[in-house]
């Protein structure tokens, strides 16, 4: 990272929150953490109903109080003897956060933005995309798009279908801009008229008219209910800032950023450097190693096994053991007056192989999952944590893709485990149990 980025002492470093999409990730407001049930998950977080998840997330409403409250406690009653001290401050982040907020988008932000500083000591600069519209920042560099929004929307549809991207193309007449409906509908507009864009709002089918004049010089009356499409926000962003590195996210993100790299070139826009940070967490909390113990007890085995390459052999030959003593039982049961006694003894034996099936169920979803981030602060200190990523940043292989450098280096967090060899384990350890065989 350092061989790739200039050198500068008086880099600054912003953080955007993206509360103008729309609310159909169901990530942004719910999630997951590892629990010791059928499901290896328990679910956190809240519900937005379904009619408004087409709508700006910074629209909707903040759970009810006592929604809140319930979903508080109930973390309380899992974490708050794990980690006291940090339960504590999150505790009290996230209460400062639901006070403060206004809306759905506004909590989220509060709380990442808490923790980041808080707890983990991050320098960012936050704000909010909805900030950048009512203030009419980028207003400029706005109309400099849509002045050449023909060419924007030829060099687009060009770049997807040549670097065979899995992107909508454009159509000849939308600008890349959404407008915001009352109803909190997220608008898409194209030109009517030399002057005029106009759009149905896909909620309540309300028909909006937008009178931008000449040259785009009204858009000022109507920026602060203006957002911008994913490409085009990478390029006004990075012009009107004038970006020396953006870091995006690993998925789409990186599709967005090589359409909007490739029409900047084209259009005379600025340009950044582009990272991106492909990783996986490995680790074993409090519910990962509960659930070890008991497969440990139900199989008869030690972790040894479990990061041994004969996992998956070890474990069949346990069940067909249990299997073929059940097929006995029956043989000699078979055709006789069942004795009281043994058939008791033979229902116990298919309930030990019913046990020994489910506990390795449980346990493969359990490790199968992708929990909150709550759940890895709940389990170590926050400095480790720290310590983890940016060791794991500066050890990372990079590979080129077109402009963007991708990191790629996963994780291991294990604070009790000095021996490197063993801390090497964990991950096969994830990868046996994550496909334990059931016959």
């Amino acid at each position: 990272m350092e061989n790739l980025l200039p050198e500068n002492p008086d880099t600054t470093a912003f953080f955007g929150f993206a509360d103008q999409n729309l609310t159909t990730s169901p990530y942004i407001y719910k999630n997951v953490i590892p629990a010791q049930n059928k499901n290896g998950v328990e679910k956190i977080g809240f519900t937005i109903k379904k009619e408004d998840r087409w709508k700006y997330f910074c629209t909707i409403n903040k759970p009810e109080f006592s929604e809140w409250e319930d979903e508080t406690e109930k973390i309380s009653r899992i974490y708050s003897r794990n980690n006291k001290e940090v339960y504590d401050q999150v505790s009290e982040i996230m209460w400062k956060s639901y006070e403060g907020a206004e809306n759905f988008a506004d909590l989220n932000a509060f709380i990442f933005s808490g923790i980041c500083a808080g707890i983990l000591g991050i320098k960012l600069h936050f704000f909010r995309y909805s900030d950048i519209s009512k203030e009419q920042i980028f207003t400029e560099e706005t109309k400099k798009l849509l002045m050449k929004v023909k060419s924007y929307n030829k060099a687009y549809n060009q770049t997807i279908e040549k670097e065979n991207l899995n992107l909508r193309p454009v159509r000849p007449e939308e600008i890349p801009l959404w407008y915001q409906c009352r109803c909190g509908g997220k608008v898409s507009l194209e030109r009517t008229s030399g002057e005029t864009v106009s759009g149905i709002c896909p909620v309540c089918k309300k028909r909006h008219e937008l009178l931008l004049e000449q040259d785009f010089k009204g858009i000022r009356h109507y920026f602060k209910d203006l957002s911008f499409s994913a490409v085009a926000r990478n390029m006004i962003f990075s012009e009107g800032l004038r970006v020396t590195a953006f870091i995006s996210g690993p998925g789409g993100g990186l599709e967005y950023g090589r359409v909007s790299d490739q029409i900047s070139a084209y259009l005379g826009f600025h340009t950044p450097a582009t990272f991106a940070w492909r990783s996986k967490d490995y680790y074993l909390g409090n519910i990962h190693k509960n659930a070890l113990r008991q497969l440990y007890r139900t199989y008869n085995i030690n972790k040894n096994v479990l990061v041994s390459r004969n996992f998956p052999l070890l474990v069949l030959s346990v069940q067909d053991e249990m299997i073929k003593e059940i097929r006995n039982s029956e043989s000699l049961t078979a055709g006789k007056n069942e004795n009281r006694n043994d058939s008791k003894e033979l229902q116990a034996k298919k309930g030990r192989l019913l046990n020994l099936k489910k506990n390795g169920i449980i346990t493969s979803k359990i490790f199968s999952s992708t929990p909150s981030a709550l759940d890895l602060f709940m389990n170590f200190k926050p400095d480790y944590i720290s310590r983890k990523w940016k060791d794991a940043i500066n050890s990372s292989s990079v590979e080129q893709m077109y402009r963007a450098y991708i990191f790629k280096n996963d994780i291991t967090y294990e604070e009790n485990m000095e021996n490197e060899e063993d801390l090497n384990k964990i991950p096969l350890l994830y990868h046996n149990v994550i496909n334990f065989p059931v016959n």
